[in-house]
């Protein structure tokens, strides 16, 4: 795993509440989200997943899933786009969630640079091409759970009994790493 990953800007468009194109900033040090209820505080952690993830062709509105979170309204692109700082590289990925292409860019001098675009199913038994192992390499997990119980706190605010076993080795440092899928 990388010695840093810093999540800097995230845009999600026709995703839940999202129908237009709506960016959240992060800033360098801890960054805490307070709104009112239904503004859609929780929509926008679950597009940072689903972006990185990928989103389930569930029909299931109470799954995590296409279902639940693709903006009703119609008409709009069904996207999500995360810019992340990894050490010193800057990465950009883009998913367009109807197709599970995603297109993985790196900053260079001269801009973006696309380094692979491919078509990521999140529902795969075994990952096709080489955006999963990037995403290993870079988060150090390829878990759309566990990411989703380590890297920020959601609501409702997890009980010491109802963290996952897998997180609690992580955390306890018995997982040693054997966590990867």
């Amino acid at each position: 795993m990388n010695g840093g990953v810093r999540l800097e800007r995230v845009e999600l468009e026709g995703f839940g509440l999202y129908r237009e194109a709506t960016q959240f900033a992060f800033p360098e040090a801890l960054g805490v989200l307070v709104a009112p209820n239904e503004s859609g505080k929780s929509t926008l952690l679950a597009g940072l997943v689903a972006t990185i993830f990928g989103l389930p062709r569930s029909g299931d509105r109470d799954e995590f899933g296409y279902a639940r979170f693709r903006n009703r309204g119609g008409g709009s692109p069904f996207r999500g786009v995360i810019d992340l700082r990894v050490d010193e590289r800057q990465v950009r990925i883009r998913r367009d969630f109807e197709t599970n292409e995603v297109r993985w860019h790196e900053a260079e001098a001269e801009g973006w640079r696309e380094i692979l675009v491919e078509v990521h199913n999140p529902l795969a038994r075994r990952a096709a091409g080489t955006y999963a192992d990037r995403v290993r390499e870079m988060l150090g997990i390829s878990s759309r759970e566990i990411f989703a119980e380590t890297f920020f706190v959601g609501q409702p605010m997890p009980s010491a009994g109802a963290i996952d076993a897998r997180v609690q080795e992580l955390l306890s440092g018995a997982g040693g790493g054997r966590y990867a899928a």
